[in-house]
C-alpha cells in the first residue's frame, strides 16, 4: 500500500495557510483524501485522529481517489454507487457535533435511494439521502431522528460544503454557510456501526459522488474557529455566504 496524491504535501499551491482544522481544540474527525492509503489504484483507508480512520477492507468495494472531481487541482474521493468506507472506531460519547462536507452529488436529484452516510442513531429505514430521487435531502447526522431537510436551492451536483450542527435540542443545516433548516427539540445520538457513502444494512444504494473533504467537531463551532474553518474550505472552490 502507499500513500494518496501528494501525501498531503505539494497539492495545494495557492498562497500559504499557517492555519489546518489540526488547530481545532473540538476536532474529532478529519478524513482527507490527500492522506488515502492506496492499495492496488483504489483507498484502502483514509487516517484519521482517534482512530476514526476510514476503510474498507473489500477491494470490491473500494472508492478511488480523482483530481477532476471539481475542486480545483485538490483530491477527492470518488464513490460510484457501490463503494463506501467504514469507520473503524465509531464516534461516539459527545454532547455535540458539527460536520463540513465539501462534495458533490453524482446527480440532482438522486438516480436512486442512495445514502450519504451513517452517523446518526436513527432505526432502520432512516437512511440519510442526499439528494432523494426526488430532490429532497433528508440526514440524520449525529442525531437520534431523521430531519426531512428539504429540495435545496443549491445543485448538489456542484461542488459545495454542507453543514449540519447538532446538539441538545437543536438540529440545524447549512450549505455553504447559509442556513437551509433547523429544527428544535431534538437528541444527539450516534450509530454504533458508522460509515461514509452508505448506510448499510438500511440504505437501498451507497452514494454516488465525490467528497474532498469531511470533518467533523464534538462542540459547535462559532467566532474565530468557525472564521478560519471556512476561509480553509475555500481552497476547494467553495465560496461561502
Amino acid at each position: 500500500m502507499s500513500p494518496g496524491i501528494g501525501c498531503g504535501c505539494g497539492v495545494w499551491t495557492g498562497s500559504p495557510s499557517p492555519w489546518t482544522p489540526a488547530a481545532l481544540a473540538s476536532l474529532e474527525a478529519d478524513w482527507d483524501p490527500a492522506l488515502a492509503v492506496i492499495d492496488t489504484g483504489k483507498v484502502a483507508s483514509v487516517p484519521c485522529i482517534k482512530s476514526h480512520t476510514a476503510q474498507q477492507t473489500d477491494p470490491a468495494k473500494r472508492p478511488t481517489i480523482v483530481t477532476n472531481g471539481g475542486f480545483g487541482i485538490l483530491p477527492s474521493l470518488l464513490f460510484d454507487g457501490t463503494t463506501w468506507l467504514d469507520i473503524a472506531t465509531a464516534i461516539s460519547g459527545i454532547s455535540a457535533g458539527h460536520v463540513f462536507a465539501v462534495l458533490r452529488a453524482f446527480s440532482d436529484p438522486s438516480d436512486a435511494s442512495r445514502a450519504l452516510w451513517k452517523f446518526g442513531s436513527v432505526g432502520a429505514g432512516n437512511t440519510s439521502h442526499y439528494p432523494f430521487t426526488s430532490g429532497v435531502v433528508y440526514d440524520s447526522f449525529g442525531a437520534s431522528t431523521r430531519q426531512t431537510v428539504g429540495n435545496p436551492a443549491q445543485n448538489l451536483a456542484l461542488a459545495h460544503c454542507y453543514e449540519v450542527v447538532s446538539k441538545a435540542n437543536s438540529w440545524t443545516a447549512r450549505i455553504n454557510g447559509t442556513e437551509i433548516f433547523t429544527v428544535a427539540g431534538t437528541t444527539v445520538g450516534w450509530n454504533a456501526s458508522q460509515q461514509i457513502a452508505n448506510s448499510a444494512p438500511d440504505a437501498t444504494s451507497p452514494w454516488k459522488g465525490w467528497i474532498a473533504r469531511l470533518t467533523i467537531c464534538n462542540a459547535e463551532l462559532t467566532g474565530a474557529d468557525l472564521a478560519s474553518m471556512r476561509a480553509y474550505l475555500t481552497r476547494y472552490g467553495v465560496a461561502f455566504a
